[in-house]
């Protein structure tokens, strides 16, 4: 029986901060530096840019490395696929 119930992907960059509601509404964070609960933000009902962010994402996903849990005697630990644990 497969207990996962998300998947973890790990990206090398810094991607810009979204989110996506039900392909209908879009919220985008318009400064990186400060923390996602005090950043300015956009919000749109715009198709297009709402196509061209889940775009955006699909890419990003795509270019992204899955996550692999390693289990170690003292805590479990969670690594980029392909990544040596030092």
């Amino acid at each position: 029986m497969n207990t996962e119930s998300a998947l973890i992907r790990y990206h090398r960059q810094l991607l810009n901060r979204f989110i996506v509601f039900d392909s209908k509404e879009a919220m985008i964070t318009t400064d990186r530096k400060s923390g996602l609960t005090e950043a300015p933000a956009l919000w749109t009902t715009d198709n297009n840019l709402i196509g061209v962010l889940k775009g955006y994402f699909e890419n990003s996903w795509k270019e992204s490395e899955e996550l692999i849990k390693q289990d170690t005697s003292e805590r479990q630990t969670v690594v980029p696929h392909g990544s040596s644990q030092k």
